[in-house]
């Protein structure tokens, strides 16, 4: 297949044909552009950009199988992407729907959908601390009504402006609920006390009855 070819001033220019397909190391092209590479397990490089005065490559090539990797796009630094399941990484952050992730690693512009998300965080156990000074009943009334929302927990405006962080707030929301717990654990002590008492004031009622 020829190239149409034109000089501007000492350099060549070279136009691929609008119609058929191009092949590079092979006679045969499948596609538009077809890269035939060599076969080399180190350096398998079928197409390569660099430019004048910088150290970093572009690299796309189909790896060695018996390596168990298939694809490989290398965009300089550590960012890499990977085919058959092999790791890919990426330098900076990275955005999805979004131009600007900011100071983020990843920041997603729309819904995101998961199997199982493992979020690493510290946790609530220290309600159940010996040290741990649990509110009273009164205390937490008088927060509500003041605040409009539990201690230690955001408000709706504040989680509206700046959302919230999912394992921070897992934690934040167990620790209410072990405090729950500890109020729960503090009235059934308080009711078995009120009822022995009731008993115990009932059978005194009777003894009096009797005499």
């Amino acid at each position: 297949m020829l190239l149409a070819t034109t000089f501007i001033g000492v350099k060549a220019q070279n136009t691929f044909p609008t119609t058929g397909k191009v092949g590079i190391g092979t006679s045969s092209p499948s596609a538009p552009l077809e890269i035939n590479q060599t076969e080399n397990s180190n350096a398998d490089r079928a197409l390569l950009i660099s430019e004048p005065n910088n150290s970093q490559k572009i690299y796309l090539h189909l790896a060695d199988n018996a390596n168990g990797e298939y694809g490989y796009f290398h965009l300089g630094g550590t960012t890499n992407l990977r085919g058959n399941g092999q790791h890919s990484s990426f330098d900076g952050s990275l955005g999805i729907g979004t131009s600007n992730p900011g100071v983020w690693k990843l920041a997603v512009n729309g819904k995101i959908r998961a199997k199982e998300i493992n979020v690493e965080t510290n946790w609530s156990d220290f309600v159940f601390y010996d040290d741990y000074i649990l509110p009273t009943l009164q205390e937490v009334e008088k927060h509500i009504t003041e605040k409009g929302h539990l201690k230690d927990i955001p408000s709706a405006n504040e989680v509206k402006e700046n959302g919230v962080f999912l394992g921070q707030m897992d934690a934040k929301l167990l620790q209410k609920i072990e405090e729950l717990t500890l109020y729960t654990i503090q009235q059934e002590k308080q009711l078995i006390t009120l009822q022995r008492t009731l008993k115990s004031v009932q059978e005194e009622l009777k003894n009096i009855k009797k005499k």
